[in-house]
């Protein structure tokens, strides 16, 4: 198959670390990619490796952000305008099979697709619900945009289909997430370390400095756990925007833990850190799924996640993690100090989650999945499509 993605971001984030991975993944199975992404930003990571082409042009975002008047909006109409037509340059130039666009921010590939009659997959990461996410459309309308505009449907948990979908739509599909599991030896040096008693009370916090995701309320917790453990250690990675910078710093000084939390700055290859820390936390207040919970998991390091929309989706309380209520540091600090107080118990939950990562999460399963549905829309049974020797 020729498949053209299309990507609204080239940052680091979940949907595009996962983007990067079907790409990766389809490529290797002999498939002729091509990756169209926003001309301003970062360049995107991986692809001279894969040797997948990518197309750079100005981007039309479906969300809203900020005020937003006339002009404004009318701004956004004309760069969405802009944007599909660029796109539509690109699929003329290419003939692809399918087009698919990852996340809700990608109306624009579904657009023109559909004005190509191409096939289009759309790839939705987000819960529209918790999220609180404004488009250029009503939500209502944008969800039917979905449906009208996509051969399938694709959805990274139950939580984020019923959110776009509360009563189904035939072609909607669930297909969760899955990650890589690290090499054997990692594990069981830091399980090995641990029965020696060399348990730091080390928490890893993976994200950016978006609200959403909960770092504050993560410091706040820490503040309580050092009561206890006054030698905890908080290493915070991710992106720190300017304006949340001084806001976390007072943070810290206001509830006396800036000798034990670091800011690291970004991370590139999160799965290779996680084996560093005793226990990983995950205090978001919206994630549709959570990458770094399930990261966390298939390393074997015990985790602490909110009951925040996609954690519990394959995370059962005292099982094989904690899963404790959104923006409650109090109690989520009791979850931390748990885990440091018994570790035993931590490391065989852990290890139960990383069985069950294995077992239901495999990342190859999980993007043949993706693929398999690619390869469906773009050759429908009983219809015949042209050959890729009929292009010129």
């Amino acid at each position: 198959m020729r498949i053209l993605f299309v990507s609204h971001s080239f940052h680091s984030g979940g949907a595009e670390r996962y983007l990067e991975r079907l790409i990766s993944y389809c490529h290797e199975q002999g498939h002729d990619c091509l990756l169209v992404g926003p001309s301003d930003g970062p360049n995107p990571r991986g692809t001279d490796a894969l040797c997948v082409p990518v197309v750079r042009i100005r981007f039309g975002d479906a969300h809203l952000s900020g005020r937003v008047t006339l002009g404004r909006y009318l701004r956004v109409i004309g760069k969405i305008l802009l944007n599909v037509w660029s796109i539509g340059r690109v699929i003329r130039q290419n003939h692809p099979d399918v087009v698919f666009s990852n996340t809700s921010a990608v109306v624009t590939g579904g657009i023109a697709a559909r004005l190509f009659g191409i096939p289009h997959v759309w790839h939705i990461h987000e819960n529209l619900d918790t999220f609180k996410l404004r488009f250029v459309l009503p939500t209502g309308l944008m969800t039917q945009t979905m449906a009208v505009l996509s051969d399938r449907v694709i959805f990274v948990s139950k939580l984020s289909l019923i959110s776009v979908f509360p009563k189904g739509n035939s072609k909607a599909i669930v297909i969760h997430n899955g990650v890589p599991i690290p090499p054997a030896s990692e594990i069981e040096r830091r399980v090995v370390s641990s029965a020696a008693g060399e348990y730091k009370q080390r928490i890893g916090f993976f994200g950016s400095s978006d609200r959403r995701k909960g770092v504050d309320v993560l410091i706040c917790a820490v503040s309580l756990v050092k009561k206890h453990f006054p030698d905890v250690v908080l290493d915070v990675w991710g992106r720190v925007v300017n304006e949340d910078r001084r806001y976390l710093h007072e943070l810290l000084q206001d509830h006396c833990v800036s000798q034990n939390v670091e800011f690291r700055g970004f991370c590139d290859d999160v799965s290779q850190h996680m084996a560093n820390y005793d226990l990983i936390v995950v205090p978001s207040r919206a994630e549709s799924f959570s990458l770094v919970a399930l990261e966390a998991m298939a390393a074997a390091v015990p985790v602490v996640v909110t009951r925040c929309g996609g954690p519990e989706e394959f995370i059962i309380d005292g099982v094989d993690g904690w899963v404790v209520p959104v923006d409650d540091h109090r109690t989520l600090a009791e979850a931390i100090k748990t885990s440091f107080l018994f570790p035993q118990r931590s490391l065989e939950m852990a290890q139960r989650a990383k069985e069950k990562v294995a077992s239901d999460f495999v990342l190859k399963e999980k993007l043949e999945a993706i693929l398999e549905q690619l390869r469906l829309v773009s050759n429908p049974p009983n219809v015949s499509r042209p050959t890729s020797g009929s292009r010129d």
